[in-house]
């Protein structure tokens, strides 16, 4: 494909891409929940899995069975039950919410999957490859052409490749920055209060 003819492919499959995007953002939100309970407030969760390990102690009444290392399992265990009982509840309420969202919605999600089909077929017929059938890459291989940066599709993934992988590594860096200057902030607020420490004891 020439570079005339890959740019003109480019710039006519951006549309399509942008609501190909869309309604792929669309499918995701038929598919969470109303309200995701595991982003409960964790003061909420906390509360929420004391009243549920009051009842879950009650039913399993540990007294009865005796005390020292016994007592000290059971309670381990009903700890742990606890935590599988809470999740499993957690998990449940988000599937209901979804599932009668998705039934609710179900033919706008079956127009969503037939559009998206169409869209794809449209985007392999111009022979541009469905990995890179985001706005992102579309918008950077188009700047490539016109920039002069590229001449070529391989061209253009290549340098779309390398730039993602740049921004890897800076976003990496970025996060062992903020790591260290925790650290270090850590280490500095450790010392001054042994130091407050040392004044007080004078």
């Amino acid at each position: 494909m020439e570079k005339e003819e890959l740019l003109a492919t480019v710039t006519e499959i951006k549309k399509p891409i942008q609501v190909l995007s869309e309604i792929r953002r669309e499918y995701r939100q038929y598919h969470t929940p109303y309200f995701n309970v595991a982003k409960l407030p964790t003061v909420i969760k906390a509360i929420l899995g004391l009243l549920l390990f009051g009842v879950i102690s009650r039913v399993v009444p540990l007294i009865s069975f005796g005390n020292g290392i016994l007592l000290t399992i059971l309670g381990l265990a009903s700890i742990i039950f606890t935590f599988f009982v809470y999740w499993y509840i957690e998990e449940k309420i988000n599937l209901i919410q979804i599932k009668r969202k998705t039934t609710a919605n179900a033919s706008r999600i079956k127009g969503i999957i037939d559009e998206e089909k169409n869209i794809m077929n449209f985007v392999e017929e111009k022979g541009f490859p469905s990995d890179y059938a985001y706005p992102s890459a579309v918008d950077s291989f188009e700047g490539y052409l016109k920039n002069y940066r590229a001449d070529s599709l391989k061209e253009c993934i290549n340098l779309y490749e390398q730039e993602m992988q740049h921004r890897e590594r800076l976003n990496e860096l970025r996060s062992l920055q903020q790591i260290q200057e925790m650290t270090l902030n850590e280490a500095r607020s450790a010392k001054n209060l042994a130091f407050m420490g040392l004044f007080v004891r004078r």
